[in-house]
């Protein structure tokens, strides 16, 4: 007869033994079975079945059916719940039959069977999968939905590459006997179309009733939807935070694609119209859309094959109007499954897409970036064959992405539009980079700051002054953008308007800090105040004289000139600075040293010496080195500028200006002066010795126009100045004249009447010269005329 467990072998924990003979008689009783019932061998050995059983007529039923659920007596006479399995043991039961009878415990036997129900239903359940392996990591038994693997290994089922990664962890579980928990791992089934499935794999090892390691089971749970979930909320919080830092629409278009690909996409690229980059303004409604585009950041994942590196920064061609472009003009993100396009198709869509897509791209997302001011660019994403294609849950997670990422490139936009605007106005202010005077070659380099920093307040000039002298200004105002900006062209402003009073360096600066005050002061008290509110500055004031040789400075909290001599020595020029423009209350030292001809003086502001940290005095002494390796007399002061100016980092932190200037002189032959008395004699007498230097320097033409200049301004000398009188006269590209008396009294032009007597002198004068002026010094007041020469060769 058949038995309930298919043999002896098979039989459970916990079984007990027992022979029957053809007459229900007990013929052997093993030890074990007096353990279970506490009746001795001696005692069952010789007794019917029958005497064991709570009801004797079950013997016959058992034997028909092989076994069964019974109640059996212990030695005590109580009952018992046991499983009869009973197994014939081959002698037909009319030559005496015996049967083996195996006991077990009812509660033993129906534990078993909840068992093999929850393998049978592990097995056939797709969720969780379950799989048996030796301790080879041979299959032995695996989930209906894996099919039939029974026998293979998982690099037969899995990506060589996720099936070693697995069988690493499951060779853990089988050494150590450590359990493995909720290991998550992205596998993808070997010759199986579509990408990755993300599993979270639970493993234990299986041992034998003798404790020895027969093998290990886990079980695989599908989490890709989790998993897809997850990685959604990171890559959105990655990447609104990764985008929300710089004001910089590139850095922001950067940081998108870094956090999107390989997570999410196996290539991202964003390409933004070329108005964003240049903080221009961005097209109307009504303009085709994109005039031009360029590609601001893009990212593929490693290994990929087949993306143009070249594409970076290229202009890409106007997109075709289609539909699609009109929806994502409108702000709708729209997705492309039917990548690759066919080779016959050439059309102007087709070539497009070629154009913005890697040749491998099988799945693809498009979505706009998009802000108040209209479509800034287009965010680009595609997978490759094979990875699973987007589905309408990835375009929704982008969609709710790109928003706050075309926020930040607006900001960057807006921000490069303000920074576009302030340094055009700054440059715009600045005098030209280069220009040549009497008194000095000149040349200039102004460097702004990084855009995210923010263009700040330096300048310099230069201010040509009356016989052939020249100023040279250098300042730095307080604070950055537009506010800063506007404050350097008042003060610039103002300091040609000062200079053209020829005021002492230490003077000019005075009436500047006086004019900061008061700014500060009105804003103040229009704003309420505040650190944003002041209006303070630095500045450095020289004034070179090219016939004296003499140069005269002061500084307003600048730091000093450096002065290149002809022989190649450098050092700082020796100044005591006085307290920053806008302090108020103190004065300003006037400092005065000879220059000689060929030298070169170096003007700068804080930002060339103190980048990156970087002590002033360290970078001074940088700078003195820079200077004196790079200047010789025959670089051209626009390279020396440039040699100089590699001192920066490529990215500045703050705004640096460079005025150069190459000292030359008015040499003694060009020049003469004669001391006059004030009296009745010395127009006429100023009127001889000017004919004859003019003589001399071979300009007679000229001597008419001068004699009646120089009788008119000597005679005002006499008349109202006092003596002694100076005559001087300067030849250069013009003739300069000057009478100085010891008198303070402003001249003043003005209109005679047709019956005054006089009252002419000075309007005469103003017909027949190209300019003319006064300034004051220590001891009067000097009026000058300027009259061009003629033509060298002109006919006379």
């Amino acid at each position: 007869m058949g038995s309930l467990y298919g043999g002896p072998d098979q039989a459970p924990d916990g079984a007990v033994a027992a022979v029957v003979d053809s007459d229900g008689t007990f013929t052997a009783w093993s030890g074990e079975a007096e353990l279970l019932l506490g009746r001795p061998a001696g005692e069952v050995v010789g007794s019917r079945v029958g005497a064991l059983l709570a009801h004797a007529g079950d013997w016959q039923v058992l034997l028909a059916d092989g076994g069964g659920k019974v109640r059996l007596l212990d030695g005590s006479g109580r009952p018992v719940e046991a499983y009869l399995g009973i197994t014939d043991l081959g002698s037909p039961l009319a030559e005496g039959g015996r049967w083996l009878v195996l006991i077990h415990r009812a509660a033993a036997v129906e534990n078993l069977r909840v068992d093999e129900a929850l393998v049978r239903a592990l097995l056939k359940e797709s969720r969780p999968g379950l799989i048996v392996y030796d301790m080879e990591l041979t299959i032995r038994r695996a989930a209906a939905s894996l099919g039939d693997v029974t026998g293979r290994r998982l690099p037969d089922i899995y990506d060589p590459r996720d099936a070693a990664a697995l069988e690493e962890r499951l060779r853990e579980v089988a050494r150590t006997g450590t359990a493995m928990i909720g290991w998550e791992h992205s596998m993808r089934r070997s010759g199986a179309p579509g990408g990755r499935t993300a599993l979270s794999f639970s493993a234990f090892r299986m041992t034998a009733k003798d404790g020895r390691p027969i093998g290990v089971a886990s079980v695989c749970r599908d989490v890709t939807e989790l998993h897809r979930s997850r990685l959604g909320m990171d890559l959105l919080h990655r990447a609104v935070t990764a985008a929300a830092a710089p004001l910089d629409a590139t850095r922001t278009a950067e940081a998108l694609v870094d956090v999107l690909v390989p997570d999410f996409a196996s290539w991202a690229a964003v390409d933004l119209v070329e108005e964003v980059f240049e903080g221009a303004e961005m097209p109307g409604p009504d303009e085709p859309w994109p005039t031009r585009q360029r590609q601001a950041a893009g990212a593929q994942a490693p290994g990929r094959a087949g993306v143009d590196p070249g594409r970076r920064g290229r202009a890409i061609g106007r997109a075709p109007d289609t539909p699609r472009m009109r929806r994502l003009r409108g702000g709708e993100a729209f997705l492309l499954n039917d990548l690759p396009l066919p080779d016959h198709d050439v059309g102007v869509r087709a070539r497009h897409l070629r154009a913005v897509f890697p040749p491998d791209a099988r799945s693809a997302i498009v979505a706009p970036l998009a802000g108040g001011e209209g479509l800034l660019g287009v965010l680009s994403l595609s997978r490759a064959e094979s990875e699973a294609p987007f589905d309408e849950e990835d375009l929704a997670l982008i969609t709710e992405l790109t928003p706050s990422a075309a926020l930040n490139i607006s900001n960057g936009w807006q921000f490069a539009r303000e920074h576009r605007a302030v340094l055009t106005l700054q440059r715009s202010l600045l005098p030209p980079s280069r220009d040549r005077t009497a008194a000095a070659e000149v040349a200039g380099t102004y460097v702004s700051a990084a855009a995210e920093t923010g263009v700040g307040g330096d300048w310099y000039d230069t201010v040509p002054l009356s016989s052939f002298r020249s100023a040279f200004v250098v300042g730095d105002v307080v604070g950055r953008g537009l506010r800063a900006a506007a404050t350097m062209g008042r003060l610039r402003t103002a300091v040609q308007s000062f200079a053209d009073l020829d005021l002492d360096p230490g003077e000019l600066l005075a009436r500047l800090d006086d004019l900061v005050s008061r700014q500060s002061a009105e804003r103040e008290a229009t704003t309420g105040g505040g650190p944003e509110d002041t209006a303070g500055a630095t500045c450095l004031y020289a004034v070179y004289d090219p016939v004296s040789r003499l140069c005269n400075l002061a500084s307003a909290g600048h730091p000093p000139p450096a002065l290149v001599r002809p022989d190649g020595s450098v050092s700082f020029v020796d100044l005591d600075p006085g307290p920053p423009l806008g302090v108020g209350g103190m004065p300003f030292e006037t400092a005065e040293f000879t220059v000689e001809p060929g030298s070169v003086l170096a003007f700068y502001t804080d930002g060339l010496v103190t980048q990156g940290g970087r002590d002033i005095e360290d970078g001074m002494r940088a700078l003195l080195r820079r200077l004196g390796e790079a200047q010789r007399p025959d670089v051209p002061l626009r390279e020396l500028g440039r040699d100089v100016a590699a001192l920066l980092p490529a990215r500045p932190t703050d705004d640096a200006a460079l005025l150069l200037a190459r000292t030359r002189e008015v040499t003694p032959v060009d020049t003469t002066f004669w001391e006059l008395p004030a009296d009745d004699r010395a127009p006429a007498e100023a009127r001889r010795l000017a004919a004859g230097q003019l003589s001399a320097w071979g300009a007679d033409d000229l001597a008419f126009y001068v004699e009646i200049v120089i009788s008119e301004l000597v005679t005002n000398a006499v008349r109202y100045g006092g003596g002694p009188i100076g005559l001087r006269l300067i030849r250069g590209d013009v003739l300069v004249c000057e009478v100085t008396d010891t008198s303070n009294t402003q001249p003043r032009m003005r209109r005679a009447q047709s019956t005054d007597e006089g009252g002419r002198g000075l309007f005469i004068v103003a017909q027949l010269v190209r300019r003319w002026g006064s300034r004051y010094g220590r001891s009067g007041k000097t009026i000058w005329a300027e009259l061009l020469l003629p033509p060298a060769g002109a006919a006379t």
